[in-house]
């Protein structure tokens, strides 16, 4: 199919008030915890306050960091190969922003990286972020369209922690109507693709699961009380595997629509977000994809009983694409809490625990139920002066499986330096 980017005009219309750029998340760290979002529009005005240069209307701001300097272990699991290496991604950059009229703003990021390992040459390459995007409102409808392509080396999935290089191009289009002064509908639409590099021996035959995914999301959103905000509507996902079965990998493409329910309360000292979907997943013609009937989302909850400490509850369920020819995915069931207390005005400490479960579906017959069950716990620190941002982070993660041989423990250890707005220089227009 053609690249996403040629594929936003055709989307105008299609936007969405949350994120739609992928039918499901791959893999979350340990211990993730999103915090409260920002809207586009205070990202952007803070952005372009920050932004250290400026020539004539445009505002530019350059980044550099040590993105993710790590040990990671991951042991053999199933005749795989043990891996135990230093790894750190070393970046240069800039971001762009330039208004256009009104209340328009086009912004622009080029972050090229180097990912570097210490023994493991093959995985050594140049990544980086681009992207373009246009943010703004017109009248009473608001405006986000965007697109973008992100190289980089991350953990594949729970099922194989380890790191791998990918490439995912989305293209994007988001739009929010004023209804009334407490009624906005909502609607969005994107198109990505997401490939896999096969370049380590230990992930052979990742690039089976490169894919294509469209998903187009839109519904009503009610603003109840100042602090409290539901979202009801529908979601329709489609997933287009490239391989369709070639080399001998089964073709998991899919497609299905599911009724969504948001929820979003944010009142001092309490925050809570929730995002549910009841999924009903069907294989495309040809495909091998069992069908898939579950309740998929997350939650999110952050409560400050005293001003310098913070309990946070997450939770997630999500399908998650198997590399096994066996299975065709599980379901990753996680539930976990932290707690953050706030060492100084430029220092915050997370302690962290999370525990959950794998539930793979059977895809050739003969083959056993596989169930994982996992904890995980660890820490992480961060340290910000100006625009300078230290972080130091370790985890460990034990899995319990009921099939012998998948027993493992995976242990993490990172850090990241950066100089940019925002902090670690991951998000493209914070």
């Amino acid at each position: 199919m053609p690249a996403p980017t040629r594929w936003l005009v055709p989307l105008i219309g299609l936007a969405a008030a949350l994120p739609a750029a992928a039918q499901f998340s791959q893999y979350s760290p340990a211990g993730a915890f999103e915090e409260r979002r920002e809207t586009r529009e205070e990202q952007l005005a803070a952005a372009v306050e920050s932004a250290r240069w400026r020539l004539g209307r445009l505002y530019l701001d350059p980044w550099i960091g040590l993105r993710d300097l790590s040990y990671v272990r991951t042991p053999a699991v199933a005749g795989s190969q043990e891996v135990s290496d230093v790894t750190a991604s070393l970046g240069v950059g800039v971001r762009a922003y330039l208004p256009v009229g009104g209340e328009l703003t086009l912004a622009a990021h080029a972050l090229p990286e180097y990912v570097w390992w210490r023994d493991l040459a093959e995985r050594r390459r140049l990544s980086g972020r681009l992207g373009i995007g246009l943010f703004g409102n017109l009248g009473r409808t608001g405006i986000e369209a965007t697109a973008t392509r992100t190289d980089e080396s991350r953990f594949f999935s729970r099922e194989r922690e380890e790191r791998v290089n990918t490439r995912q191009e989305i293209g994007e289009l988001r739009l929010e109507l004023e209804a009334g002064r407490l009624v906005s509908l909502f609607a969005g639409g994107s198109l990505s693709r997401l490939g896999f590099r096969e370049d380590d021996p230990g992930l052979a035959g990742v690039s089976r699961l490169d894919r294509d995914e469209r998903v187009v999301r839109a519904g009503l959103a009610v603003q109840l009380t100042s602090s409290l905000q539901v979202s009801l509507g529908a979601e329709r996902s489609e997933a287009e595997f490239e391989m369709a079965g070639g080399a001998g990998a089964p073709d998991l493409s899919n497609e299905g629509t599911a009724p969504i329910l948001l929820v979003d309360f944010d009142r001092e000292p309490l925050f809570v977000s929730l995002d549910l979907a009841l999924r009903s997943l069907e294989p495309t013609a040809g495909s091998a994809f069992v069908p898939y009937d579950e309740v998929t989302g997350s939650l999110r909850a952050a409560w400050r009983p005293l001003r310098p400490l913070q309990l946070q509850l997450f939770g997630s369920r999500n399908l998650v694409y198997s590399l096994s020819n066996d299975w065709a995915y599980f379901t990753d069931t996680t539930l976990g809490a932290a707690l953050v207390p706030s060492l100084s005005s430029w220092s915050k400490l997370q302690v962290f625990v999370e525990g959950g479960s794998n539930d793979y579906e059977i895809l050739a017959p003969g083959t056993p139920e596989r169930r994982d069950d996992f904890t995980a716990w660890g820490a992480g620190v961060t340290f910000t002066v100006g625009r300078l941002t230290l972080g130091i982070s370790g985890s460990r993660t034990e899995y319990e499986s009921n099939l012998s041989g998948f027993d493992r423990t995976v242990t993490t250890v990172g850090s990241s330096i950066s100089l940019a707005v925002g902090g670690g220089g991951g998000s493209p227009w914070g």
